[in-house]
């Protein structure tokens, strides 16, 4: 199966959701681009893979370069529903570090809604 992406929007946070595989060849660069366009628009993405069923190291890179790009652009990517093989690669390779994991889309949503911690209150 092929890595097919359905984008929806949910307040101003642009859910991508993915289903299929994430390896080396048009996927990759699938999700790169699409993931590249989002950021012209919107700052705040979650990446929803519960239905991505391989993932590779091209893969694993694109991932990677998607969070450079968009914390290049002042972006977050969080992602979300990790399927268990993904999960498994993002902890071997030590890329669940670099992005906030949720359980669910709709807790990952729910963290760009929260007021920012990081706010002084006088």
């Amino acid at each position: 199966m092929d890595l097919e992406l359905q984008i929806v929007a949910s307040a101003n946070v642009a859910v991508v959701r993915c289903r299929g595989r994430l390896i080396y060849g048009p996927e990759v660069a699938e999700l790169g681009r699409t993931l590249r366009q989002l950021l012209v628009t919107t700052k705040q993405i979650v990446l929803q893979m519960a239905e991505v069923t391989q993932i590779d190291s091209a893969g694993v890179g694109a991932l990677g370069a998607a969070f450079m790009a968009a914390h290049n652009r002042g972006g977050t990517i969080r992602l979300a529903a990790l399927s268990p093989r993904v999960s498994e690669v993002l902890r071997i390779t030590g890329l669940e570090r670099l992005f906030e994991v949720h359980a669910s889309e709709s807790d990952a949503i729910e963290t760009f809604l929260r007021p920012s911690r990081d706010v002084a209150v006088f």
